[in-house]
C-alpha cells in the first residue's frame, strides 16, 4: 500500500495524472479494507486533484465526489480541523 501510494505521488509530481489517479483509486480500496480512514481521505483528496488536473467535467464532477469522500473519512476520525 505504501509503495503504491508513493508511486501515485511520484506520478502526480511528474504530471502523469492518469497513472496517479488509477493508483490513488487502487490504494483507496486497500485503505478502506484496513479501515485506515485518514489514508483513505488523503488518497481521495489526491484523486480529486488528479480529476481537476485532467479536466474531467460532468454533471457531477469526479473531483467533487472525491472531496466529499475525503470529508466523510476525516469526519469518521473526528478530524474536522482537516475537513474545514
Amino acid at each position: 500500500e505504501g509503495q503504491i501510494r508513493a508511486l501515485a505521488d511520484l506520478a502526480f509530481m511528474l504530471y502523469d495524472h492518469d497513472l496517479a489517479l488509477s493508483n490513488y483509486k487502487l490504494v483507496q480500496g486497500d485503505y478502506k479494507r484496513d479501515r485506515a480512514w485518514r489514508h483513505v481521505a488523503g488518497a481521495s483528496e489526491m484523486a480529486a486533484m488528479c480529476h481537476l488536473m485532467l479536466g474531467q467535467d460532468g454533471k457531477r464532477s469526479p473531483q467533487d465526489e472525491s472531496m466529499e469522500a475525503a470529508f466523510a473519512n476525516y469526519s469518521k476520525l473526528k478530524l474536522m480541523r482537516f475537513a474545514a
